[in-house]
Parts: structure tokens; C-alpha cells; sequence
């Protein structure tokens, strides 16, 4: 059974612990917070002779508990990662690997061991979202300078704008032990549960010893029984692993120091940084899609909150951006994220998401969506709250409406919105031709979440828990708890009968002085009296009455406080019956909360169908937005294209052209004009700048990727076949932090699609050698062609874009049955003058290669001096004349021979000047004077 820590505390504030209220009784201007009828947060009540109020102080301060709910909060948002590469030494020298631990989810996630480990250590950055990371001490400079870009506290990196959301620590190597992370895995509660279950254990006799290699031997029950659960031979992640949970060690000592002090590392853990999940991730499963592509097809992006004093950032203009919105829960987002991340290569999967999509989007089921989307934002983050309830807190915020986001509140509503939202979606007309979401949802026990809800329902009192801003145990919960709460009510009429007998038995000079009776918890029954500013104690102290005992406690308000006979015996006859009260709801509210927390998981269960149906609903509803079609995913390796559109130009423009793609056996563009004879796995690009190159690569590559999602795509007709890697080198990440110049890192990226792609890839390359020398340039991407071409039925699908017209017009790079030439098409007026447009951009895609970039042109309308643009005009008509610019340029016309006879002069007269000696009025003329001699002869 799941444990439930309740701190203790005399008064509790409700943003902090789960104790509960008394009920109120009477005006509410009577009451104040602190009392178990209070509402007013200042003034406390008092009780004059003859008057039926009681008077009730905040007894106790609230730091230590809001202190409490400020770092359990902090807790549940630690996203905590490892990774390493291995070293040259190592025989998977090269080989990268990472582990993350996410509070929230309480989840331990894995990697498998993968290849290229910067490039794939930056992808775990974009999936973990860490707030912190470790790598060890003997890292190399690449992967700590990559580190360091985004972290809060830099390591080595000297540009501090650079700093991003989570914090980079190095610790020893030996933290990333394979055998240490082995002994620690051992120990988490997954492991634990399934070899409770009967899995596999060592046999009688069988422990763990050393090997003859040296190594530890865990024994083969233990080891198989964690072996179902990662993949032990990705050693590098499971080292990771490792030090992650030696962190969270950490945390918990350091957070729960008398807890965890001398506890046995098999006990149950403390509860915060809790392993109750292990899964293992592997990128076979997924279209492998880098950091760099992530950038360049704007997949994924954030940007700079507009409000300058926010430390929270927004998703800017992006694929994932465009569904976001939609998803409305926590977890909707989560999963929504984790789709864009993670495109599917099962096609299972991929058909799936498509069929429950589509039966969205039907006609029929248009109403009962939009009203499922609606219940789905009255669901709060379960998975928090959840967390929060078995650390004992109600109340995770503060504030006058705090009580509608506490704990129960949160359950509560979850259990009614998931029964109708379970109901409405079996009215979904063709659910039942769906599979996972259906079996998912009905596979939970309404049962146990009907109980949830009737035991949360029948205990909290919602409003008065709301008044009071704390939570309320309903009337008829406890027959004692009720009994208590009435003797406590006629308090009231009891304390004005006391103050009326204490003013019996005083003098009568002093009854004016005698105020009132008033209770205090933990404090008891005090008479006050009228405070005497000159002595500091009360104007009346006992004197002449049958008890002279009075004992002065504090003054406060003017008044003193006392403590006499007949308070004394109130005290002995009924005691704090407030703290007792307050006792008696906490042992309630726990008791509820060990119910609760039976059905955690059937609780989580449904929480995670909901995010599920979340985030798919998500998808519907942005395909009916911007009239997306479904797509037909398919094994071959094809992709055609009807009429597609650009998902987010298109969005930012008053009219996009769409342009038709086909693919068989590798990339073939079939223009519109017919259709080709042969099926080239190539298409090479050309055509002036601005003529929409860029965004055709663009537009096919995310049609491709929102297809492996699952997701309609901007596309009258699309067959997609499965691709299992997205490589591109289009834009050029620049940092300061980075020490390689943009060449070096387009050669980066080109190197890594080359080693990387297979034939059922698709690499997009635009504009590849422009950041060197024109021959240099002409020669890499004439390489780059050619090494393709070369590959034959292994070449992936390619797209490329180049302004190297040389390397067609030489015949070094030959359309053919591998490789298709396609320009954008432009329109030239030459009849224009320059003042006007001369050109028109039609952004269609026509088969053969453009003659020329038109880079005047461009140079024009970007606003580039005529002058500058005829001179360069006439540069490159003697250079396609193949001219010596040398020879052209000595070939002067008269003027311009005489104004550089002039210039000579003039330079020839400045150097004969002498400026050795000082020069001054007395020794000769000013230097003003002398250089204008020069300049006018």
C-alpha cells in the first residue's frame, strides 16, 4: 500500500498540508482564517460580556510547511539527464549514450547505444528538456562546448547569452560505472515489483560474486529480470543510468535527511525522486530526425517570452506549433510532443492514428468531438496532483481560489470528466472499428474511478472548504469528528456566560476593565483585560476577587492576556479541542488518501488514455483548420505528391502555389506537364533566388514527416512510403561558442548525411559549397552528385538545390536515368526598364535546369545601387565570354586614362611630402595647408 506523509502542524496553512476545517457557523464576518470558522485573514474575533462570539488567533507561522510545498514543487519539475561517449580507447569508441529521469512521471528512461554521439546527444536535449545534466569529468571538448551552448551555468564557454534552461554538472567517471549502475538498477522499485511477481530470481544458492574478469556477477535470475526490462548490452546508457540514480540518491538524502538516514537501500523510498517506471527507447522504432533538421524544417522552436521579466518561453513558428493550441491538457502535450519528436516507422502504429483521426473528423462526430474537447480542459495535471497527494499535500498553490486546484478538487473532477468522457466517445459513430484508444479507455475500471470520486465526494465539504481556503471534512463522515464540532459550536454562548461570571465575581470598579473571555489553541482560555500603556500589563490583574492568581501571558491589540482559576479549570474540562479537531481531520483526510492511493494506477491508467485522446484530437482538429487530407503510408519506397502546400508558408502568405512530387524507387519529380520514363532516385534544383526552391525541399520533407506522425497532411493527394531517416544541410547553426566556421559546419552536416542515410532516406542538400570558393564549391557538389549516382538501387531519395550552373554547362553532373534536372519557373520581360518588374516569380516546378540565377535582378529588388548591379552584369558577360578581365581592364578609354594620369599625380606629390620634422607656425605652414597644395596643385 502506498504510503501518505502528512506533515504535522498545529494550525497548517492550506497551501501546504491536508488538514482539514471546522464548519462554520454563523455571519461570515464572524470568522477568520486560522479559526476552524474563519474567513476574515487579519482581524481576529472577540467576545464581549453578553456578546455570542468567540475569538480565535492563527496560532502557529506557516514557514516550515509552505517551505515544504515550495521544494516538493521544485522536485516534480526536475527533468535529470546523463550522457557519455565513449573514448577512442574503447572498443565502441564513438558510441553515445543517455538516461533521464522525469519527476513528474517518476520514470527512468533509457537509450539504446547509438552511433555519431554529439549529433545524438543534441536530440536527447530536444526530447528530455532537461534541468539538469551530468557528464563526467573526462568529457571531451566537443560534447561540454555543446553542453555548455544552452546551459544555465556554462562550462568553458565564454559567451554567457548563450545560457538556456538547465544546469551542466561534470562528476567522476566512476559514477558511470557499468557495474555500479547494474547494483543500483537492482534496487529501484520496477525491478523490485517484477521479481516480486514471480519473474525469474537466483536460484538456491546462486548470489552475486565476482567474475574472473573481475567484473561483478549479479547473478543470471537478477540479471534476466532487469534484462526484460532495458537492453543490459547498451552499456554506455546504463552507465548513464547509473548516475542518474546516484543523483537522485543524492537528492533524497539531501532533502529527506532524517528519513533517509540509516534506511536500507531495499526499503521503500522517501517520496519524492521515485523510480516506479523504466523504459527502454530505441531509435530503430523511429524516423531518425537530427538537431539540425529539427531546425531547419522548423520542426520544433521556442522563443524569448514577450514579456522581458518572464523566465518562460513560447513555441514559436513551427509544425509542433501549429497543433499545440489544440492539445488542452498537460498530458496531451506531452504525448503531442513526443509524437512531433518520435515519428513512427511501425506502420501499425501510423494506420492506427490515421483511422482515429479520420473517425474525428466524419461529419457524424463533429458535435461529440468538440464536446469531448471541452470536458478534456476541465482535466488538471493528475499525474502532479497525484504525486502531490502522497507527499501529503492538498494544497500545491496559494490563493483566493486555490481550493479549486487542490488535490481532491483536481481527483475529483478528473473522475467525472473521465466517465463522460468515456461515455461520449462510445457514441463516436466507426469507434468501434478503432483498436488502441477504444481498448485502452474501456479496458479501466469505471468501478474504481466511480469509487474515487463518491469517496472524495462523500468526505470534503467543497464549500466550505472554499470559504475557509482549506479543506473541510463533510457533516456525517465521523460520528466523534461530529460530536466535537458541536461541543465546539456551543462554545460560543459558553464563553459569553463565563466572561458574564468572571464580571460577577471581580470588583464592580474592575468590570469595565474585564473585556472578554477569549479561546486560544494550544494557548486555552484567557480572560482580557484593558491594557495599561504606562505599566504594560493589564488594568486589572485579580485584585479583591476570589482568585488573586491572575497570570499576565502577553498583550497584544491593547489588550492582556490572563490566565486565572476559572480559566484553568475550562482548560482541565474540555482541553484543545481545537488541536483535537484538527487531529482527528488529519487522520480522516489520510485515510481517504491510503483509499486513493489504492487505485493509483487504474487513476494514472485513464489519465493516460485521456492525454492519448488529447493529443489525437489535437491532430483532427488542426487538420480540419487548415483542410489537410490523410495521406497513404506505405511500404515502397515511394512518395507521391498531389498539389502540395508548404505547412507554415502557408500560413504567412495570401497565396501559396502547389507543386506535385512522385517518387518510386527513390526521389522522381513528375512535373506537370507528363510524366517520366525512368524513375531517378535524385532531383537536382535550379533557378533564381527567391523563386521558391527552399520551400519546395521544405514542403516534401515535412509532408514526409507529418505522414510518419500519423498526421493529415497540406496535400490534395499523398502516398508516402516509409522513411526511416531525415537528413538535410540547409541552414547553418552558427555560435559563438562554436570554434568551426559555417563552411566547416555544412561540411559537418553533409558528412553525416553521407555516412548516415540508407535508401530509405531522404536527404534534403541546398545550396551545399556556397560557403567557399566558386571552383572549390562547384567541385564538392559535383562530388556529392556524383558519389550518390553512384550508389545505384542503394542511392536514398535526394533533393538538392545549387546555383552552380557550371557544373551542368561542363558536363560534369548529367541528367540521366539516376538524376533529374527540374527548375522554378520565372517569367523575364526584357521590355521593361530597370525601374520595373522585370521579373515574375511563378513558383512552379518545370522539368530541365534554369540558364541563370538572375542575381542581378535580385540584387536589384533587394535594393543594390544600379550602378553596382550594371558593373556586375557586365563582369559576368565577359566572363560567360570567357574573357581575361586582366586584358578587358587595360583596354582605358581616353577619360579614364587621364583621370588615372591625375590620381598618379596626386599620390606621387603626397609621398614626396616630409613629416619627419614637426611642423608648426613659426618653422613653416599648417599641415591643413600642405595637404591642400597638394590636392589643388
Amino acid at each position: 500500500m502506498a504510503s501518505f506523509n502528512t506533515p504535522i502542524a498545529s494550525d497548517p496553512n492550506p497551501s501546504s498540508t491536508p488538514i482539514g476545517n471546522l464548519e462554520r457557523q454563523g455571519p461570515a464576518s464572524n470568522y477568520i482564517t486560522g479559526d476552524p470558522f474563519g474567513s476574515s485573514p487579519s482581524q481576529p474575533r472577540r467576545i464581549h460580556p453578553g456578546s455570542a462570539n468567540i475569538d480565535a488567533l492563527d496560532p502557529a507561522s506557516q514557514d516550515d510547511a509552505d517551505s515544504l510545498s515550495n521544494q516538493d514543487s521544485d522536485a516534480l519539475g526536475e527533468v535529470i539527464m546523463a550522457t557519455d561517449i565513449a573514448k577512442s580507447r574503447n572498443q565502441d569508441a564513438g558510441r553515445a549514450g543517455c538516461a533521464y529521469y522525469v519527476a513528474a512521471q517518476e520514470t527512468l528512461y533509457l537509450i539504446d547505444d547509438v552511433v555519431d554521439g554529439v549529433d545524438i546527444v543534441e536530440l536527447m536535449l530536444s526530447h528530455a528538456q532537461p534541468t539538469t545534466v551530468i557528464v563526467t569529468t573526462h568529457a571531451s571538448r566537443d560534447m561540454v562546448t555543446l553542453l555548455s551552448r544552452h546551459a544555465s551555468h556554462p562550462v568553458n564557454a565564454s559567451d554567457d547569452s548563450n545560457r538556456g534552461a538547465y544546469i551542466l554538472r561534470q562528476i567522476g567517471s566512476g559514477e558511470f560505472s557499468y557495474e555500479a549502475a547494474i547494483q543500483r538498477l537492482l534496487t529501484v522499485a520496477p525491478f523490485r515489483q517484477s521479481s516480486e511477481s514471480g519473474f525469474l530470481s537466483n536460484g538456491p544458492g546462486e548470489s552475486n560474486h565476482e567474475s574472473p574478469d573481475g567484473s561483478l556477477d549479479f547473478g543470471r535470475g537478477k540479471l534476466m529480470n532487469l534484462g526484460a526490462l532495458i537492453n543490459l548490452d547498451s552499456t554506455i546508457s546504463v552507465g548513464c543510468a547509473g548516475a542518474v540514480l546516484g543523483d537522485l540518491q543524492r537528492k533524497r538524502a539531501a532533502q529527506y535527511p532524517s528519513v533517509y538516514e540509516g534506511r536500507d537501500e531495499h526499503e521503500e523510498q522517501p517520496a519524492s525522486f521515485v523510480v516506479k517506471g523504466i523504459e527502454m527507447l530505441s531509435f530503430a522504432d523511429y524516423m531518425f530526425v537530427n538537431g539540425d533538421t529539427l531546425a531547419a524544417l522548423q520542426i520544433m522552436g521556442s522563443e524569448a517570452h514577450p514579456n522581458r521579466y518572464s523566465q518562460t518561453s513560447k513555441e514559436s513558428l513551427s509544425l509542433f506549433g501549429l497543433f499545440k493550441p489544440h492539445a488542452v491538457t498537460y498530458e496531451g502535450r506531452f504525448k503531442l510532443r513526443q509524437m512531433f519528436l518520435r515519428p513512427s516507422i511501425d506502420l501499425a502504429v501510423i494506420h492506427e492514428r490515421q483511422r482515429t483521426i479520420s473517425t474525428f473528423l466524419h461529419p457524424e462526430n463533429q458535435e461529440t468531438i468538440d464536446s469531448i474537447h471541452r470536458e478534456l480542459m476541465k482535466i488538471p495535471n493528475v499525474r502532479t496532483m497525484m504525486a502531490y497527494l502522497r507527499r501529503g499535500i492538498d494544497f500545491p498553490s496559494q490563493g483566493a481560489s486555490s481550493m479549486k486546484r487542490s488535490v481532491w478538487a483536481a481527483l475529483a473532477t478528473f473522475s467525472g470528466v473521465f466517465l463522460q468522457i468515456n461515455d461520449r466517445f462510445q457514441h463516436l459513430s466507426g469507434a468501434k472499428r478503432l483498436h488502441i484508444l477504444p481498448r485502452t479507455l474501456y479496458s479501466i475500471s469505471r468501478d474504481a474511478i466511480v469509487q474515487v470520486g463518491e469517496i472524495i465526494g462523500r468526505t470534503i465539504d467543497f464549500e466550505q472548504s472554499q470559504d475557509r481556503l482549506r479543506t473541510a471534512v463533510a457533516r456525517g463522515v465521523d460520528p466523534d469528528l461530529d460530536a466535537m464540532k458541536r461541543e465546539y459550536d456551543g462554545m460560543e454562548r459558553f464563553l459569553t456566560d463565563m466572561a458574564t461570571n468572571v464580571n460577577r465575581e471581580i470588583p464592580q470598579w474592575a468590570q469595565k476593565h474585564v473585556q472578554h473571555c477569549i479561546f486560544f489553541p494550544q494557548i486555552g482560555f484567557l480572560t482580557v483585560v484593558v491594557l495599561d500603556p504606562e505599566t504594560g500589563r493589564g488594568r486589572y490583574e485579580g485584585d479583591g476577587s476570589r482568585d488573586p492568581s491572575w497570570d499576565f501571558l502577553f498583550e497584544a491589540d491593547g489588550n492582556a492576556y490572563y490566565k486565572n482559576e476559572w480559566m484553568r479549570d475550562l482548560d482541565s474540562r474540555f482541553g484543545d479541542m481545537y488541536c483535537a479537531i484538527l487531529d482527528r481531520e488529519i487522520e480522516l483526510l489520510h485515510d481517504i488518501a491510503v483509499q486513493v492511493l489504492e487505485h493509483e494506477k487504474v487513476i494514472i491508467a485513464a489519465y493516460n488514455a485521456c492525454g492519448e485522446l488529447d493529443s489525437l484530437v489535437a491532430l483532427a482538429l488542426g487538420a480540419r483548420l487548415y483542410n489537410w487530407t490523410q495521406p497513404r503510408v506505405v511500404d515502397e519506397k515511394m512518395i507521391e505528391i498531389r498539389e502540395g502546400r508548404h505547412a507554415l508558408q502557408e500560413r504567412v502568405v495570401q497565396s501559396f502555389i502547389p507543386n506535385d512530387c512522385k517518387i518510386e524507387q527513390g526521389v522522381t519529380v513528375e512535373l506537370v506537364q507528363g510524366s517520366q520514363p525512368d524513375r531517378p532516385s535524385i532531383l537536382v534544383l535550379t533557378g533564381p533566388n527567391h523563386s521558391g526552391k527552399s520551400i519546395y525541399l521544405k514542403q516534401v520533407a515535412l509532408i514526409v514527416y507529418l505522414a510518419h506522425i500519423g498526421s493529415h497532411v497540406p496535400a490534395t493527394r499523398a502516398v508516402i512510403g516509409l522513411t526511416d531517416r531525415l537528413l538535410t544541410r540547409i541552414s547553418t547553426r552558427e555560435s559563438i561558442c562554436r570554434d568551426q566556421s559555417a563552411f566547416a559546419i555544412d561540411l559537418k552536416q553533409v558528412a553525416f548525411s553521407l555516412s548516415f542515410a540508407t535508401k530509405r532516406s531522404l536527404v534534403l542538400v541546398d545550396e551545399f559549397g556556397k560557403g567557399t570558393g566558386p571552383a572549390d564549391g562547384a567541385g564538392l557538389i559535383t562530388a556529392l552528385l556524383q558519389h550518390f549516382q553512384g550508389l545505384g538501387p542503394a542511392c536514398p531519395r535526394v533533393l538538392a538545390a545549387t546555383h552552380f550552373h557550371e557544373v551542368f554547362e561542363n558536363g560534369f553532373v548529367k541528367p540521366g536515368p539516376s538524376l533529374r534536372l527540374a527548375h522554378m519557373e520565372v517569367r523575364l520581360d526584357l521590355g521593361t526598364t530597370p525601374d520595373e518588374d522585370d521579373v515574375t516569380y511563378m513558383y512552379k516546378l518545370r522539368d530541365g535546369r534554369s540558364s541563370s540565377s538572375f542575381g542581378s535582378w535580385c540584387a536589384r529588388m533587394n535594393g543594390v545601387e544600379d550602378e553596382v548591379v550594371k558593373r556586375a552584369e557586365s563582369i559576368v558577360l565577359l566572363l560567360s565570354r570567357n574573357e581575361d578581365l586582366a586584358c578587358v581592364s587595360a583596354n582605358l578609354t581616353e577619360q579614364q586614362a587621364g583621370a588615372l594620369q591625375e590620381s598618379e599625380e596626386l599620390a606621387r606629390r603626397f609621398l614626396e611630402l616630409d613629416f619627419s620634422k614637426p611642423i608648426s607656425k613659426e618653422s613653416g605652414p599648417a599641415p591643413r595647408d600642405v595637404l591642400g597644395s597638394v590636392l589643388n596643385r
